[in-house]
């Protein structure tokens, strides 16, 4: 019975080893046919296939050994430069530069269009949800920059693509700073506006200078004056725990804003 029993290891030991032998050679002719086949069916196998490889072409590597009666076939890579070609826009807020220099870009024009309809938008949070890519992108669309929706959703439901003129200002520049700093900041960015709308010596706050914005703009260009301010808060979210400078700043952005409502009609 020992006898026996040493006997049927013995043969199965060697069916075991047949068996690893078998695969291993299939394993080797697999990955070896795509080989095979350029020296048997090209002349100068090896040539062709150095030639292919700087070319960024490789050959469809095939799962069966049955592949040896059919000709090789080929496929084009796109080079890893083409492939890189559009970057992603770290830091980048500006929808203009986005589109002019070829970023990626996700499309949602279609809802900046529907935002359009309604005068007046007001977004507070979330953070880092592109409020300020918003603002540019709604800048460029009231100023009629076509060209730069070329392909975007928003070609398919705009037709007139009127000009506006755009008052855009931005309050990032006004964090951390002293009430006599922001209404600099305020100052300077009017500065700008009135070099296109002119300017009148008569309004001597902020607020005044805004007002006589819009009220030129319209009367200029016979059209509804587009107001966006990026950042509206950044004046008062570093003073908020200091009651003496929080009210100073509070004042001058009050005084700033409330000329909105008295210029409705020219909005």
């Amino acid at each position: 019975m020992a006898k026996t029993s040493a006997s049927f290891c013995s043969m199965l030991s060697s069916l075991g080893f047949l068996f690893l032998l078998l695969l291993a050679i299939c394993l080797i002719i697999i990955l070896q046919d795509n080989a095979v086949i350029a020296e048997k069916f090209c002349p100068h196998g090896r040539k062709m296939r150095q030639m292919l490889w700087r070319k960024k072409i490789r050959p469809v590597r095939r799962k069966s050994v049955s592949h040896f009666l059919v000709p090789l076939q080929i496929q084009i890579h796109t080079p890893m430069e083409q492939t890189l070609e559009r970057k992603y826009p770290v830091g980048i807020q500006t929808f203009s530069e986005i589109r002019k220099g070829n970023y990626i870009y996700i499309d949602k024009t279609d809802l900046v269009w529907q935002m359009t309809k309604t005068k007046y938008v007001f977004l507070s949070r979330p953070r880092r949800f592109g409020k300020s890519l918003l603002t540019t992108t709604l800048d460029s669309y009231f100023k009629g920059d076509k060209e730069l929706f070329q392909g975007l959703k928003i070609m398919e439901l705009e037709t007139e693509w009127k000009t506006y003129p755009v008052l855009h200002i931005d309050l990032s520049g006004a964090r951390h700073l002293p009430v006599e700093k922001v209404k600099d900041e305020l100052k300077r960015q009017l500065d700008d506006l009135e070099t296109v709308y002119g300017s009148n010596p008569a309004e001597t706050s902020p607020g005044m200078r805004l007002a006589g914005l819009i009220k030129r703009s319209n009367q200029q260009t016979g059209a509804q004056a587009v107001v966006i301010i990026d950042e509206y808060d950044a004046p008062l979210l570093d003073v908020l725990h200091d009651t003496e400078r929080l009210e100073d700043v509070r004042e001058v952005m009050q005084e700033f804003y409330q000329r909105l409502k008295m210029c409705e009609a020219m909005i």
